[in-house]
């Protein structure tokens, strides 16, 4: 897929650009956002985008000196500049500096949209075409048109050509698998060829000369292409099996958590596409099935769901509950929603990330016409977008009650004194469990999803002191408790209720009790 750049100043504009066009089914992937145009500049180097969605007007840095910036160093990227009706000598500017294309902001509509970037993906098709025709290797250049048949559309003209490179795969049927990878242990080395590691491991299980693995347009992911002249139902049963196979051997031996989703069963080059975008679904699907680390594509995972509507009665409860402050009730809505979901399998990431933003947005609009929204979102652009990239649904869940909890402390100041009890509650429980570990404000703060200096305002408030001072004060008390009824020695104590310094132990010991640990020790003799 393509990669497209979205950039403008506006919160609300860049969500309604990534929400007004099926961007897959045009053929993009949306690698990224930004705000201003020094930031641009920084994700365009390290993204490398296909299309940007440039705005004109913009602090720090505009879309003229971006494009100034960047004259003669991205032929390769089409910039469509957003502008407004009183900045045309700006649009002028901007299409003299090499911008492909404009769009009026004000009465922009989706249909507009669709259409240049369309006209877009065909003009980067043709050239990509092109270029891969030049490659004289007979073998390289099938690989290529491969990757090219599973990324885009083919013209009649290209799958002729590759008909006469191998006239084996008109009949040929396949299947595509897209290998996602989200977290590399540390102590795997950072220049591992994974590309090369995978193809290996694949290759291995598949059959090195019915499979094909390419490098997808985002970085973290490789697509594959596995191919039989007999492919049938037992044969990719075999198949489904070996993939999940080596799934594991990566995750094993690469020590990397890497995820896999297998489309169906196509024939010839025109279903490419089909099964690879089906692969992209199966993927997407683990986000609800966080405890398997392979999918297989159905049609079950083609359907849309209208979360609002088929919830709508707990919806509006939820709402009732964030007006009234009970945001903790709220979390445990969340949980009856997502527990039916997984329990009828209505696995749509896009439809639940979405309706997620709708619960806060609709909430938002409720007090003071969404001024306060607007305030949280220029504090933090990313505020709700981030939904939509977390790894699961009980991550997406939690960033949501974050969110609402955040939300919360802008329009009432605090949330109410049952909730805040709760929350002392909770968070001393986990301290008392936990003392003789090391404890984080920022663990303590995600554990009741929480904004941490919000937290550490309601934590002072109710007990009347700070989290550390508490954290501190549990430990020393533990502590005297050992030193009084146990013989361990006085380094053993301190390990033993979280302190790592010996020295540090006493001095910290003393000014609690004004008495030191051999003091107390000798007390107990």
């Amino acid at each position: 897929m393509l990669k497209l750049l979205i950039v403008d100043d506006e919160t609300i504009f860049r969500l309604g650009i990534r929400s007004c066009v099926d961007w897959t089914a045009l053929g993009y992937v949306v690698c990224g956002e930004a705000q201003n145009g020094k930031e641009a500049l920084e994700k365009i180097h390290v993204l490398k985008p296909d299309v940007v969605l440039l705005d004109i007007k913009m602090p720090l840095m505009d879309g003229i000196e971006v494009l100034q910036e960047l004259q003669d160093k991205t032929e390769n990227i089409y910039f469509v500049v957003l502008s407004c009706f009183n900045e045309y000598d700006y649009v002028r500017k901007a299409m003299k500096l090499g911008a492909y294309d404009y769009l009026f902001k004000p009465v922009m509509e989706a249909t507009d949209l669709q259409r240049l970037m369309s006209e877009i993906r065909n003009r980067i098709y043709s050239r990509f075409g092109e270029k891969e025709s030049e490659k004289p290797e007979e073998q390289l250049e099938i690989q290529e048109i491969l990757k090219y048949a599973l990324f885009f559309d083919l013209t009649e003209q290209e799958r002729e050509k590759l008909y006469k490179l191998n006239s084996r795969l008109p009949e040929l049927s396949c299947f595509s698998y897209v290998l996602s990878f989200r977290k590399r242990k540390k102590n795997v080395h950072p220049d591992t060829k994974l590309h090369a590691v995978c193809l290996a491991i694949m290759n291995q299980n598949l059959g090195a000369e019915q499979n094909f693995l390419f490098q997808a347009p985002e970085e973290n992911q490789l697509v594959g292409l596995c191919y039989d002249e007999s492919l049938g139902h037992m044969h990719y049963q075999h198949y489904a099996v070996e993939i999940t196979r080596a799934v594991s051997y990566i995750r094993e031996h690469l020590e990397m958590e890497v995820y896999c989703g297998v489309g169906a069963i196509c024939h010839g080059a025109a279903e490419w596409r089909s099964s690879f975008l089906q692969a992209q679904t199966a993927q997407e699907s683990l986000f609800f099935q966080k405890d398997q680390s392979v999918a297989y594509y159905t049609k079950q995972l083609e359907v849309s769901y209208d979360f609002q509507e088929i919830y709508r009665d707990i919806f509006l409860e939820i709402q009732n509950n964030l007006l009234e402050r009970k945001v903790q009730d709220t979390a445990e809505l969340l949980d009856e929603i997502n527990e039916d979901i997984l329990k009828k399998r209505m696995f749509n990431k896009n439809d639940y990330c979405h309706f997620l933003a709708t619960v806060i947005i609709s909430f938002m609009r409720k007090v003071r016409n969404g001024e306060i929204l607007e305030q949280m979102l220029l504090k933090d652009y990313n505020l709700i977008s981030n939904l939509y990239y977390q790894e699961n649904i009980e991550e997406a869940a939690k960033e949501l009650s974050r969110l609402l909890q955040y939300a919360c402390q802008k329009v009432y100041g605090f949330t109410n004194d049952e909730t805040q009890n709760q929350i002392i509650y909770k968070v001393k429980e986990y301290v008392n469990k936990n003392y003789s570990c090391r404890i984080t404000l920022n663990e303590v703060a995600e554990l009741v999803h929480l904004n941490k200096n919000y937290f550490c305002k309601i934590f002072k408030k109710i007990t009347g002191e700070s989290l550390v001072n508490y954290i501190t004060r549990v430990r020393v008390e533990h502590a005297t408790d050992l030193l009084i009824h146990t013989d361990k020695k006085i380094y053993e104590v301190a390990m033993e209720v979280g302190f790592l310094d010996y020295h540090h132990f006493c001095k910290t010991y003393k000014e609690y009790t004004n008495m030191t640990p051999s003091d107390i020790k000798k007390l107990n003799k």
